[in-house]
């Protein structure tokens, strides 16, 4: 069973390497930002959102909309909104001119066997039809990554589908490799993909968590996928 680090309490002093992250703003209020390929009028803004919002629940309907005749249910591992809540995935959704465009989270987990002790899982990431192209898939996982960075966790990981190529492009384009399944994901599941980036060098972050226990009043249910 993997542990999992509550958003609350895991942020580590660290010294990272200020070349392995883009400068993409990122903290737990609110990340707005120009993008340099829009117009001076076109605005990107990634807010943390609660999954049930609106907006979130919309984009998260449309994305297993879009994942159902793809793969059959033993192959659909995604969060549901109650269990993001549940998990407390630290979730966000993008907003171009003001209209959601897509959304993501990530969750920590504890890892005595993951560089630094710790690494963080991407979960739900997806953009509408309308507004790919646009940079913002790159622009939201930049975001997650430097959160997970901010909190001291050195390792990004990742499980997607093979049907998934957009998605898969980005992930290797921006420095993803290929692993095993890890945590719970099924050993044998041929059309699922998993991987993992070194976000900074662990030893540029001070503090481990490979002995962190959570406070009693923090500790997760167990669910069917730990």
């Amino acid at each position: 069973m993997r542990q999992q680090l509550p958003s609350t309490d895991v942020s580590l002093p660290r010294t990272p390497d200020a070349n392995s992250i883009p400068s993409t703003p990122a903290n737990s209020d609110l990340a707005q930002y120009q993008t340099g390929n829009m117009d001076s009028n076109d605005f990107v803004t990634i807010r943390p959102e609660h999954p049930g919002t609106e907006a979130a629940a919309l984009l998260i309907e449309e994305l297993d909309a879009y994942l159902a005749p793809l793969y059959a249910e033993e192959s659909q591992h995604g969060y549901s909104i109650e269990k993001l809540v549940e998990q407390q995935v630290e979730f966000f959704v993008v907003y171009h001119e003001g209209e959601p465009a897509g959304c993501g989270g990530v969750q920590f987990f504890a890892d005595p066997q993951a560089p630094g002790g710790a690494y963080g899982e991407l979960k739900r990431m997806y953009v509408r039809d309308e507004f790919r192209g646009l940079g913002l898939a790159k622009r939201l996982l930049e975001h997650l990554e430097q959160l997970a960075v901010s909190k001291g966790v050195a390792t990004m990981r990742l499980e997607t589908g093979i049907y998934q190529h957009e998605a898969v492009g980005l992930y290797e384009k921006t420095g993803y490799r290929r692993i095993p399944p890890f945590g719970d994901y099924p050993p044998d599941d041929p059309l699922s993909l998993c991987y993992e980036k070194r976000l900074v060098n662990p030893d540029d972050i001070l503090g481990r968590l490979d002995e962190w226990e959570p406070p009693p009043d923090t500790r997760y249910p167990p669910t069917e996928h730990e």
